[in-house]
């Protein structure tokens, strides 16, 4: 039961999306893009040079507030300038558990999940 997320147990994010997918699906169920091949490197997400960042790969993090996905080096979402969560971010599940303590930001949190 739950959501996938990525990087575990095989489950992809889409790199033309960033939806994260359970490992069985060949295609996004989101945009229907495909997988993508199992790479060396990226924990088997294949990357393109140059290309979006993953959430969870390399130390990239998902924006709690726009689910935005940033580079590791950023200090804040390049969207919409929400400082990087702790912990790097770089499980979006654990950036929202950690958020669930304040009531304005868990209710905020409440609703991404339901989004997603």
């Amino acid at each position: 039961g739950g959501r996938p997320v990525a990087g575990v147990d095989g489950n992809w994010a889409c790199a033309e999306c960033q939806n994260v997918n359970f490992a069985t699906r060949e295609a996004c169920n989101r945009c229907q893009a495909a997988k993508p091949m199992e790479g060396a490197s990226y924990g088997g997400v294949a990357r393109p040079r140059g290309g979006r960042p993953v959430a969870g790969v390399d130390g990239n993090w998902a924006c709690p507030e726009c689910q935005n996905v940033n580079f590791a080096q950023r200090d804040a979402c390049n969207r919409c300038q929400v400082p990087k969560p702790p912990d790097d971010g770089a499980d979006l599940t654990a950036a929202l558990s950690q958020l669930y303590g304040d009531d304005e930001l868990g209710q905020a949190a409440k609703r991404m999940r339901t989004e997603l």
